[in-house]
């Protein structure tokens, strides 16, 4: 058999086994394209819930060089804020952010509520990034505070009202309401002037140094009780990491859908034993070309699958996932980020699972094993068992031992064109 022919015929044919059990085929095509709707809806939202490199950077440091974190105040030496402003180069700006030990109870109209509290000044260049104004303007004096959304909401303040905290003599005008865009959740109060009270402590330290500072002065800063962060080694590409995972669980959940899919392909196995024997006795055709045949209706299957999926996936990314992004995501995520090659992979897996699936029952089973006349009988033996002449095969070549045509019924038409 000539390989075009052979390709055309066995497509011909797919497609018309596909038509005449819609059953199977809907099953098919539901179950593949009910997946890859769910992996494209998954795929969007780890690619974009996830932060990128640039927005870490902005919320941990601003625009700031270096971040220092102090971790333990009772460290042996001394001061360490001392010693890093000690360390520093000659020409560096530095934002000193203090804040309160724990949460502290802020009184509003809704009563108590906790609350973080620093004075983290938004105006200042180096903090560039690390919140979004809403509405209102950033606290200048000690009598005034910016607080986020969820602070505001919580306490039943708006801007412009007042803000009493009795633990730090905090009686202020809230001038500013904010959000930080990597946590949306977060409650927090910035004072427009420093804290002084003996409660406070220096969380960490705003670098920006001067230009040409060597590598060693970023060295000079780390030491006991304290970490030190730059631009380098505080974004560990949590994106990259989220759309590996993405890919690996799309992976699993793909190889569940081709067992499903093989055993949906096993139990219309059988039944198709008489248009094996045909593709036999007829054609000449042997087990390679069953399995071709069932992995081409496997194809065609997981095809139309992962169109009716891309549709439905992307239908609900726009209807839901696009205005609900940033919410179901915790931080300001700016939109929906395509990931064009994680949904190519998605299709090609889902097409290459989907075939394997419908192979599977045709590979090491009996029914592409089955001799013409016991499959156009819709008896499934395998070569060598139960056949006539299976003393006349030959043991070296291996050749099958195919009837004579004039054994299958006078009413079956070859689907293989005339040679």
């Amino acid at each position: 058999m000539r390989i075009a022919p052979a390709t055309t015929a066995l497509t011909r044919l797919a497609w018309r086994e596909l038509r005449w059990r819609p059953g199977r085929t809907l099953l098919v095509i539901a179950i593949v394209a009910l997946a890859v709707a769910a992996l494209v809806v998954a795929s969007a939202l780890s690619a974009s819930a996830a932060p990128s490199p640039q927005d870490e950077h902005a919320s941990k440091l601003g625009d700031a060089d270096v971040r220092v974190l102090f971790v333990d105040d009772g460290a042996p030496g001394g001061d360490p804020v001392a010693e890093v402003l000690r360390r520093l180069p000659a020409g560096s700006q530095v934002v000193r952010v203090r804040e309160r030990a724990g949460l502290v109870p802020v009184r509003g109209d809704n009563g108590a509520v906790f609350v973080e509290v620093d004075d983290l000044p938004l105006d200042d260049p180096i903090t560039t990034g690390m919140t979004k104004l809403l509405r209102g303007r950033a606290p200048a004096t000690r009598g005034e505070v910016a607080g986020t959304r969820v602070a505001l909401r919580d306490l039943g303040l708006r801007v412009g009202d007042r803000l009493v905290s009795r633990s730090l003599g905090l009686n202020a005008r809230i001038t500013g309401e904010l959000l930080s865009p990597i946590d949306l959740s977060r409650s927090q109060v910035h004072s427009g002037a420093a804290l002084s009270d003996a409660s406070s402590r220096t969380s960490r330290l705003l670098v920006d140094l001067p230009a040409g500072a060597p590598a060693s002065a970023v060295q000079r800063l780390r030491g006991p009780g304290r970490v030190v962060t730059t631009a380098a080694d505080c974004c560990p590409g949590t994106r990259a990491q989220a759309r590996a995972v993405s890919l690996t669980i799309s992976g699993l959940a793909l190889f569940i859908v081709a067992l499903v899919v093989a055993a949906a392909f096993a139990v219309g196995a059988r039944r198709q034993l008489r248009v094996i024997g045909l593709l036999g006795a007829t054609a000449g055709a042997d087990p390679s070309h069953v399995r071709r045949l069932a992995a081409l209706q496997g194809t065609l299957c997981g095809g139309a699958g992962v169109i009716a999926g891309f549709a439905v996936g992307l239908a609900v990314v726009q209807a839901w996932v696009a205005p609900n992004l940033d919410r179901l995501a915790g931080r300001l995520t700016g939109g929906v980020t395509p990931a064009a090659a994680e949904l190519a992979a998605i299709a090609a897996m889902a097409v290459v699972a989907t075939a394997a699936g419908a192979w599977l029952p045709a590979g090491p089973r009996p029914a592409s094993r089955s001799w013409p006349r016991s499959a156009a009988a819709r008896r499934c033996a395998p070569y060598g068992r139960g056949c006539p002449c299976a003393a006349s095969r030959s043991p070296r070549s291996g050749r099958r031992c195919w009837p004579p045509a004039s054994t299958l019924p006078a009413s079956t038409r070859s689907p293989w064109p005339a040679p």
